[in-house]
């Protein structure tokens, strides 16, 4: 069985991989006092950086070894190559992992790190400087975080302005602002949706949302899914999903006939045994990235299930369709849980994973091929935790709670917890905008207004959501994320999902 492509990630937090739980580095905070540097520097701010993923020797689980050295960071600055052995720092021999991981913790940005690396037989000096992580220095010059109202406002208004003539938003990825990427079904139904979140759509956004509708309805295609036929992936589903939600929320009574169609699209897109897939296979219940269902190289997985499962929902699938039961399976299946008290793992902590056999956020240090296990992580608890709801489990459930208290335990705005906030590979702000919309969803579909963060202590999470979006967003009122390792660095698509955010955490 394949072994995740995150698994044992860390980069600062390098020996992170070794304890047993993520609980002191969730927090996004940098690292705490620590020893003085060899060659004190004014430190700037921003997270302290490295850039390597370390995890264990094939031939000595105790030993670190290089995995992977994040592209311009400190590490490849310094000459770090994949497969070196740390054996060494600050002439200290490296024997225990857990050492090394509360060591690593102490460094600050600008100190000067000595270690020594095994090479092909050969001992080799390394020296790095620790850097600043991608994304986490403030800007200089922002402006002053606007009001909650101003920001949708503005939001907006710089979304509505980037439509094309023919209705669509491109899909922008990796280009300046200001210039034009191609028009995308799925950007499309995600600008839709969050013009949709606005407090008065129709009032201000009336010609934008009617003709985003016609670029959609344009892109239906014979049975009923909506995407651009000449696209690689096409992410058919995602694509039809937003665009059952937005259909719903702009007029479900005109638009009922292509609600419908695409809702019998979505139904017969899931992998259920239609395709020859059984309930104990790890897709089942889910649905697939391309427009068909693959046996080979199937791509299914809880972000794009809760998408689904929330189009599905708004558009009123009655309860007794098999949908529902389908999409359970796969949905708890990647929730770190067991019903049976007994039977409950130290990392059955209520927590989400990406699917069944993978997670973003890695796997643990015990984990094995023969028993994999996984970190949970925000987005994946968030989606999980709108999906339960969304299938019907009741809120008392003790899956509900648990993904509750999970949220609540780790809960921080300004990036996605279980995550590392330092790894080479920074999903934890990468995926920000995402995790702010999700989180939103999840939390407010709750109805919980405080979260239990410690013993005695709680945080408004709407606040607390609002205040970090209107801070980031930039004067011209778009948003855009620095890290780009999951497209929201495209404006377009980081708007329209702190758009659908802001709607979701605005005051009641």
């Amino acid at each position: 069985m394949r072994r995740s492509g995150t698994v044992l990630a860390v980069s600062l937090v390098a020996a992170v991989l070794f304890a047993p739980a993520l609980c002191t580095c969730l927090r996004g905070q940098d690292a705490p006092p620590g020893p003085a540097a060899a060659s004190p520097v004014p430190a700037p701010q921003g997270r302290p950086w490295i850039g390597v993923i370390f995890g264990p020797s094939p031939d000595n689980s105790r030993e670190l070894r290089v995995k992977q050295v994040a592209s311009g960071s400190p590490a490849e600055a310094a000459g770090l190559k994949d497969g070196d052995i740390l054996v060494k720092r600050e002439g200290e021999a490296v024997r225990e992992p857990d050492e090394f991981r509360a060591w690593i913790r102490t460094v600050k940005v600008g100190q000067v790190l000595n270690w020594t690396v095994r090479r092909e037989g050969k001992e080799v000096p390394i020296q790095i400087k620790v850097g600043v992580a991608p994304g986490t220095a403030p800007p200089a010059g922002r402006h002053a975080a606007r009001a909650f109202p101003t920001a949708v406002e503005v939001g907006a208004k710089w979304l509505a302005a980037q439509q094309l003539g023919n209705g669509a938003w491109p899909h922008a990825h990796a280009l300046s602002i200001g210039t034009t990427g191609s028009p995308s079904p799925s950007i499309t139904a995600l600008a839709l949706l969050g013009l949709l979140a606005h407090p008065r759509p129709r009032a201000d956004y009336a010609a934008q949302i009617d003709k985003g509708i016609a670029y959609l309805l344009s892109k239906r295609q014979p049975k009923g899914g909506v995407f651009e036929p000449t696209d690689g992936m096409k992410f058919a589903n995602y694509g039809t999903s937003c665009a059952v939600r937005v259909l719903v929320k702009a007029d479900r009574v005109k638009y009922q006939a292509a609600i419908d169609s695409m809702v019998e699209y979505l139904l017969g897109g899931q992998v259920t045994e239609k395709y020859s897939f059984k309930p104990s296979d790890w897709p089942y219940g889910g649905w697939s990235y391309y427009d068909e269902v693959r046996t080979a190289r199937l791509r299914a997985d809880l972000s794009l299930a809760s998408f689904v499962i929330h189009a599905l929902r708004e558009a009123s699938v009655p309860g007794d369709n098999p949908v529902w039961k389908n999409a359970r399976n796969l949905v708890e299946r990647c929730q770190n849980w067991s019903d049976e008290e007994a039977l409950r793992r130290p990392h059955q902590d209520g927590g989400f994973i990406f699917q069944p056999r993978d997670s973003k956020a890695g796997e643990l240090p015990e984990s094995t091929p023969a028993a994999l296990a996984y970190r949970s992580y925000g987005t994946m608890t968030a989606d999980g935790l709108r999906s339960l709801l969304r299938l019907g489990v009741p809120r008392e459930s003790p899956r509900v709670q648990a993904a509750f208290y999970w949220l609540a335990r780790g809960f921080t705005p300004d990036g996605v917890p279980g995550m590392d906030p330092n790894a080479a590979v920074d999903y934890r702000v990468g995926l920000k905008f995402y995790w702010c919309m999700e989180a939103s969803d999840a939390l407010d579909a709750y109805g919980e207004e405080e979260l239990p963060v410690g013993i005695g202590q709680t945080t408004k999470w709407r606040p607390a959501i609002l205040d970090h979006l209107c801070g980031v967003q930039a004067e011209e009122g778009y948003w855009r994320n620095d890290v780009n390792i999951m497209g929201e660095n495209d404006p377009i698509l980081a708007t329209a999902m702190a758009l659908q955010a802001l709607g979701s955490a605005a005051p009641k």
